[in-house]
Parts: structure tokens; C-alpha cells; sequence
């Protein structure tokens, strides 16, 4: 039960208490069985959606300095990431299988979209932006399987990437697959991990002297899910910005007419 002490002390609460709290583990990622691998990665996958719905609950309670159009986006955040919240529920409750194909054409943009929205209270407190290339490509890899990759690789480059950035999103048609590219302009990281950066628990030389809480989990998802759809994924450094790349099959339908 609610009582007027409780909801002062929920008001009352500082976002440091409210934030989702870094975890710590006690085995190396590494031996973790499949099952504990499953809960650690449920975890990963709900940390963006929650701190969404927090970020954006501080800024419904800024009562009176808020404009009505930045209130209607948090309530669209806090919509979003709930339904974002099911989505991964629903796909691991049910055991549901993310190796095949959708048979529906996935438009790359409105995954983009989708996301970034969620993501928007978390880059803006960045001051970040995202911009992106697209020619109204499609894939058949279903909409949640394309959604979770791209939050992975969009908060990986809003979290290592600079304040005030530029987040690039470059689709592109090869034979029969699409590119798609998530670009930031950070420090990157040492080119002697790229070989490791993909396994689960292994974090980059550069990110662990960083401020930024991780657990090394966020990529090496990526690529199960890259993988099962028959793409690849690459990371590449220049030492002015990592680029993450995968690829994931063309769908077979016409393209969307850029009207």
C-alpha cells in the first residue's frame, strides 16, 4: 500500500536511486551457463528501456518549466519503452525462435525510428544526435530481432562516443544483402581487442578506463543475433570513431517507392 510518507519519499527520490544500478559478477561472463547467460542478457536488454522510462519520468516532474511538446515526448518515451519492455519479455518468456525470417519486408528506417525515439531522453542528456542514410531499404529479419540490434550498437555509441555528437546510420544495398553502419566519433578502442570485443565479458582496453559502467555482453549479443539471421558484423577503428557494421539479407519484395 501507497501512504503519503511512501509517495513523498518516491517524489523524493534521487535519479541515482532510481537509475537502474550496475551489477556486479562474481563468475567471468565467460562460464556462465546458458541459462545464466539468457537472465544476464534479459538484464542487458531491459537496462536502455528502463533508463528511458527514468530519464523521462524527471522530466515529467518538471512541473511548470516543461513545454507541452517536450512533455508529450516524454510520455511517448515512457509508452515506447513499455511496449519495448514486453517485446523482450514476450521473446524470452516464449522461448521465441529469432533464427528465421519474418516473410514480411522490416523497413531499416522505422526500426531506426523506433529506437531512437525510445532513446531520445539519453542522447539528448548527451546532446547527441542521430542522423541517417537510407534509400527505403528493407530486410526480411523481423522488426524486434533488427530493433534489438540497433539499441545495442545506438547506446554503445552514445555511451563511448563524445558529448554533442553525431551518431551516423548508413544503410546500403550489396548483392543481395544490406549494410547497415552505426558510426560515433569517439576515442574508439585499441585495435589489439578487436578480435575479442564479440566475446561474452570482454570489454575494450580504452572503455574500461572509461567512466562508463558495462559488463562486455552488448556485442557479443549483437552478433548472435546478426548470425542467426546468415549476416556478419564487423568493428572498426580509426582512432577518431569506432564503426560497427552487420549485415543482414535484402528482402526479396520491391523497395518502398521514395514518394
Amino acid at each position: 500500500m501507497t501512504t503519503p510518507a511512501n509517495r513523498a519519499r518516491i517524489r523524493g527520490g534521487t535519479s541515482s536511486e532510481l537509475r537502474p544500478r550496475t551489477a556486479t559478477v562474481r563468475t567471468p561472463l565467460s562460464q556462465l551457463s546458458s541459462t545464466e547467460r539468457t537472465a544476464w542478457g534479459l538484464r542487458h536488454d531491459l537496462a536502455a528501456p528502463l533508463t528511458s522510462i527514468v530519464l523521462a519520468a524527471e522530466l515529467l516532474q518538471q512541473t511548470g518549466r516543461l513545454a507541452a511538446r517536450r512533455r508529450g515526448v516524454a510520455i511517448e518515451t515512457i509508452q515506447r519503452s513499455a511496449l519495448w519492455i514486453g517485446m523482450i519479455l514476450e521473446d524470452n518468456f516464449e522461448n521465441k525462435d529469432v533464427t528465421g525470417h519474418s516473410g514480411q519486408p522490416t523497413e531499416i528506417l522505422e526500426c531506426v525510428s523506433t529506437v531512437t525515439k525510445m532513446l531520445l531522453p539519453m542522447l539528448e542528456q548527451r546532446g547527441q544526435t542521430v542522423r541517417v542514410t537510407d534509400t527505403f531499404l528493407q530486410t526480411s529479419t523481423p522488426r524486434s530481432v533488427l530493433q534489438r540490434i540497433l539499441m545495442n550498437l545506438i547506446v554503445n555509441a552514445s555511451k563511448y562516443g563524445p558529448r554533442n555528437d553525431e551518431i551516423e546510420i548508413v544503410a546500403t544495398a550489396v548483392d543481395n544483402v544490406v549494410r547497415i553502419a552505426v558510426r560515433d566519433h569517439g576515442d574508439g578502442f585499441s585495435t589489439s581487442d578487436g578480435a575479442d570485443v564479440f566475446e561474452w565479458g570482454v570489454r575494450g582496453k580504452d572503455a574500461l578506463k572509461g567512466t562508463q559502467a558495462g559488463l562486455g555482453i552488448g556485442l557479443s549479443m549483437v552478433r548472435e543475433l546478426v548470425l542467426s539471421q546468415g549476416g556478419d558484423i564487423r568493428v572498426e577503428t580509426s582512432g577518431h570513431g569506432c564503426e560497427a557494421s552487420f549485415t543482414l539479407p535484402m528482402c526479396a519484395c520491391e523497395p518502398v517507392a521514395n514518394a
